[in-house]
């Protein structure tokens, strides 16, 4: 039964609960339906750091832990080993697998949060992830990146950051490309995020998995759209676009080719 609360009048009427409270009798089933999209939205969320975590968990033991065990064995063949030169090169090899060690560490606590978006915004940061990835790569990767005058909320550069990181990361998994283009720019009250590749494309299955889900849902919780089709020249492109409309001009870079070389076309 229902609490009763005076009407205004001389009688008592029930007092409104859960939905009835916030919306209308017409407006019940929207708000229903609200619900119940606030309810996927938080499973795929936690769907997503599940996942990041479990990312992070594999790159810990694949390659930081078993750094840490080489480091391990040798230092205790280093206990049975008599000769001079031999216990100096055993403390060289523990030398050279500690600094690489090092460098896994600081690579996973970039990949958890790239220090240039606090400080140089997402221009910057984009610029930084893709050079970094495509370092020793042969994909030849142009760079056409808008550097803001105004800096977008936090929340917002970060989503756009990692769907664009998860993009490259596709790239270089699956796609075999051979030219990899990451674009920003302002135009028409909208800034637009695409990553292009001539690569072999993308199936209606792998459209489904759980990277691009989760590219899908950062894109949602920042308020941006995001579309994946077939590229320009085959391959694939990614592209994120979310309305800014209100915001004054852009300082423009000329596009600059990555380490693979100058632009093909």
């Amino acid at each position: 039964m229902q609490p009763l609360v005076p009407d205004g009048t001389h009688g008592s009427r029930p007092l409104a609960t859960g939905v009835d409270a916030l919306a209308g009798p017409y407006d019940q089933s929207r708000a229903f339906a609200e619900i119940t999209r606030l309810g996927v939205v938080n499973k795929r969320l936690l769907a997503m750091l599940e996942c990041e975590r479990q990312q992070l968990a594999r790159a810990l033991h694949n390659d930081a832990g078993q750094v840490m065990t080489a480091i391990r064995f040798c230092a205790q063949a280093l206990h049975h080993e008599i000769d001079a030169d031999g216990r100096q090169a055993g403390l060289d090899e523990i030398a050279q697998l500690a600094e690489h060690s090092v460098s896994l560490l600081r690579s996973l606590s970039a990949g958890l949060w790239p220090p240039p978006l606090d400080t140089l915004g997402l221009a910057a940061a984009l610029r930084w992830q893709a050079t970094e990835m495509f370092l020793k790569r042969d994909e030849v990767l142009v760079l056409k990146l808008d550097a803001l005058r105004q800096r977008l909320p936090p929340e917002v550069e970060l989503a756009l950051f990692r769907i664009a990181q998860e993009s490259l990361a596709n790239v270089l998994r699956h796609a075999r490309a051979g030219r990899v283009e990451v674009c920003l720019q302002l135009a028409d009250g909208c800034l637009e995020l695409a990553i292009d590749d001539d690569g072999c494309g993308i199936s209606s299955v792998e459209t489904a998995d759980g990277g691009i889900a989760i590219m899908r849902l950062r894109a949602q919780l920042a308020g941006a759209e995001l579309q994946i089709e077939p590229g320009t020249n085959s391959g694939t492109r990614v592209l994120v676009r979310i309305v800014v409309s209100g915001w004054q001009g852009v300082e423009k870079h000329p596009a600059s080719p990555g380490h693979g070389g100058p632009d093909r076309e």
